[in-house]
């Protein structure tokens, strides 16, 4: 119906080239066929689409010229490409999707500065071009676009404070504003704004008590709490935010360590473990490792982040005597048990096990070296290269 209802504008504007709003129509049409092969995952067919839409608002503009609806709808037909590059993993293209974009809808905003629309459109844009910064490696730039994104959001709170679309954005856009932060080492910056973005998610998951997906974010919140407060050594602060994100998580997900649900729940669930062998309370953090384990079972990246996890509690125990010796040779036998399974059972990011920092202690050992040879020796050693 919508491809008939295309062809029948197409004619029209054929036939009549000055009108305008048969072309509006077609693009409007265009931007629906675009959102059903999005939503079906057929990237380039969709990318076809709203570029077809993106031409049609260009004619448009040249036809009214100064219009900031026109200017509006091509800066968001380019958010729209970004969004499905940044999927697609794509980030190079993303990010230059969504700079042309943001490109329109600044100088919308500037000659329109009370329009809430046009503002929430800027920040949006920012946000996910500050999601695809940070992806791509770029620390110090994603940080001022999610800086400006959470700026904007901010704004539109104060105006319409019961509007929870714009706090909603403006919590995500501070949670990752906050991971950017800590990643880059600026954790005293960091924690306000995470601590913040937990306070509002959990205003939010208390209204909306039957949103799962808000209940999700909240977990995800709290989880980057908890680990910027491990680096910075709140720990008490960070033993609290894990364990909330973990019961949080675990009541949207369950307990399973399959799929990306359940691999946030262990995520959660190693960070408890982390922050509370780091308070000193060892009979805690053992039966908190004890049941990650349990969660990981045959998950090989799970099982990775158990075995980095025993391996780098080795150094931690820098006595001297039977008792310290044997307890640093069960966890580097632990560590090097569930690497093994990792392995088995499909682990394949051979440059993290070559660089993550927490298997040091492991590494001198013959059966950790056995292992990176089994990696790097060919399946079929005779075969041509």
């Amino acid at each position: 119906m919508v491809k008939r209802a295309r062809e029948i504008l197409e004619k029209l504007v054929e036939e009549d080239p000055g009108s305008t709003r048969h072309r509006d129509q077609l693009a409007f049409v265009d931007c629906n066929l675009f959102n059903k092969y999005a939503r079906k995952g057929e990237l380039d067919e969709a990318i076809e689409i709203v570029k077809r839409a993106q031409a049609t608002y260009e004619e448009l503009a040249r036809l009214t010229p100064g219009s900031p609806r026109l200017r509006f709808q091509l800066g968001m037909v380019q958010s729209s490409i970004g969004l499905q590059y940044e999927r697609a993993g794509r980030e190079n293209e993303a990010i230059d999707a969504f700079s042309r974009g943001r490109v329109f809808l600044e100088s919308v905003l500037r000659q329109n500065p009370s329009v809430a629309a046009f503002r929430y459109g800027l920040a949006d844009i920012d946000f996910h071009v500050g999601l695809a910064q940070y992806h791509h490696g770029d620390l110090a730039v994603s940080i001022d676009s999610l800086r400006r994104s959470c700026d904007l959001f901010e704004q539109l709170i104060r105006e319409d404070p019961k509007e929870e679309k714009y706090l909603n954005m403006c919590c995500s856009a501070s949670c990752e504003l906050g991971r950017a932060l800590c990643d880059a080492g600026r954790l005293q910056d960091a924690i306000p704004i995470l601590r913040q973005s937990c306070d509002r998610r959990a205003e939010l998951a208390r209204r909306n008590q039957e949103n799962i997906f808000m209940q999700a974010e909240l977990a995800i919140t709290r989880s980057s709490l908890g680990r910027a407060s491990l680096l910075a050594g709140h720990y008490e602060e960070a033993v609290a935010a894990y364990r909330q994100a973990f019961e949080d998580g675990r009541t949207v997900f369950g307990d399973g360590a399959g799929g990306h649900g359940g691999e946030t729940v262990f995520a959660n669930r190693l960070g408890l473990d982390f922050s509370l062998r780091a308070l000193g309370r060892d009979q805690e953090a053992a039966a908190a490792a004890a049941a990650s384990e349990q969660l990981a079972k045959g998950n090989p990246n799970a099982l990775f982040y158990i075995a980095a996890y025993h391996a780098s509690g080795i150094p931690l125990f820098v006595g001297s005597g039977p008792a310290a010796d044997a307890r640093r040779r069960r966890l580097a036998d632990q560590a090097m048990e569930a690497l093994s399974r990792a392995v088995k059972l499909g682990f394949k990011d051979y440059a993290k096990l070559r660089t993550e920092r927490d298997l040091d202690p492991i590494r001198p050992r013959s059966d950790f070296w056995m292992l990176m040879m089994d990696e790097a020796f060919p399946v079929d050693p005779f075969s041509q290269p």
